[in-house]
C-alpha cells in the first residue's frame, strides 16, 4: 500500500538526517523471462509514490534521487545500484513470508544478506504506520558486533517518533555465586557499546532515562523470551546475529525465528564490517 511504503520511507529520511546523508529511493518492476525487458506496465502508481517520497524528503532538506526500473532480478538491480552508488546503507523491506523452501528470508532478501557491503536494515511492516511509539530492542549475554550500527538505528527511531526504548539483555539462568552481578557489568558494556543517543544528547544515565528503560531478563529460551516480551511493545529492533566464517548470511538462529515469529513492525539491523574484521574475530575465538 501506499501508507507502507511512507512508512518505509521516513525510516530512510530518519537515517538520513542522523547521519546527514542523501536518499536513493529504488522501486524495481521486475519482468519475467518470458517477456521482454521493455514490455509496458502501468508506472502511475509507482511514480505517483516515489513523488510523494521525494516531496517529503525534499521538505526535509534531504537530497534524494528516486528511480524506478525493469528489470529481470531484484536482489542483482540491488545489490548493482549499492556497488556502483557506494552506498552506505541499504534499507530493504521483506513481507515476512519465505517464499521457497531452503531460504532463510526468500530469495531476494537471503541474496542481497549473502553479498551486500553496506550497513543493512530489513524492514517488516505488520501494521500500518509504524508508529514506533514503544520500541523494544534485545540484546544478548554474548559480544555482538551489530550492536553498535542497531544504537544509530534506536536514535534515529527516537527522534523521528518521539517515543520511548527499551533495551532488554536476555541473559541465561545460572545458579552460580555472583552471577547477577556479572550480567549486570555485561549489561553496562553493552549499553555503551550501543552508544543511543535520545533528544538532548547522548543518553548517559541509562537508570534514570525516561526515554531509555533497561532492564535484564534471565531466559535459556531467548526468541520465547523476546515474543512474550513484545506484548508491550509496537516496534521490535533485533540486532542481527553474530557472523563468522562459517554463517553466510549472518542472521543468527534467535533473530531469524523472533523475527519469522513477531506479529509487530520488525527491523534487523546489521553493521557491514567487511572482511578484515570477521577474520580477526575467527582468529580470536582460535586463541
Amino acid at each position: 500500500s501506499e501508507e507502507y511504503h511512507k512508512e518505509f520511507s521516513r525510516l530512510a529520511m530518519a537515517m538520513a538526517q542522523s547521519e546527514n546523508g542523501e536518499i536513493l529511493a529504488l522501486r524495481i518492476h521486475e519482468i519475467p523471462p518470458t517477456l521482454p525487458l521493455n514490455v509496458a506496465f502501468n508506472q502511475e502508481q509507482e511514480k505517483r509514490i516515489l513523488d510523494e517520497i521525494e516531496y517529503e524528503s525534499t521538505n526535509k532538506k534531504i537530497n534524494i534521487d528516486t528511480r524506478l526500473v525493469a528489470a529481470r532480478s531484484i536482489s542483482d538491480t540491488i545489490l548493482d545500484t549499492v556497488s556502483v552508488e557506494d552506498g552506505d546503507l541499504l534499507i530493504m523491506g521483506w513481507d515476512g513470508y519465505v517464499d521457497s523452501k531452503g531460504f532463510v528470508f526468500g530469495k531476494n532478501v537471503d541474496a542481497v544478506l549473502r553479498q551486500t557491503k553496506c550497513d543493512l536494515a530489513i524492514i517488516k511492516i505488520c501494521h500500518s504506520p509504524l508508529l514506533a511509539k514503544k520500541t523494544l530492542l534485545p540484546i544478548s549475554f554474548e559480544d555482538n558486533p551489530n550492536l553498535r550500527f542497531t544504537g544509530k538505528m534506536a536514535s534515529a527511531l527516537l527522534k523521528q517518533y518521539n517515543g520511548q526504548l527499551t533495551v532488554v539483555m536476555f541473559a541465561p539462568k545460572n545458579i552460580h555465586p555472583g552471577w547477577e552481578e556479572n550480567a549486570q557489568t555485561v549489561f553496562e558494556a553493552r549499553l555503551q557499546e550501543l552508544k543511543i543517543s535520545a533528544k538532548g544528547g547522548p543518553a548517559s544515565g541509562w537508570k534514570t532515562s525516561t526515554v531509555i528503560q533497561t532492564k535484564i531478563v534471565y531466559s535459556d529460551y531467548k526468541a520465547s523470551a523476546i515474543l512474550n516480551e513484545m506484548e508491550n511493545y509496537d516496534t521490535l529492533l533485533l540486532p542481527a546475529g553474530r557472523e563468522s566464517l562459517s554463517q553466510v548470511i549472518g542472521i543468527g538462529s534467535v533473530s531469524e525465528h523472533s523475527a519469522k515469529l513477531c506479529h509487530k513492525n520488525t527491523i534487523i539491523a546489521r553493521g557491514y564490517r567487511g572482511i578484515i574484521q570477521p577474520f580477526f574475530d575467527y582468529l580470536k575465538s582460535r586463541f
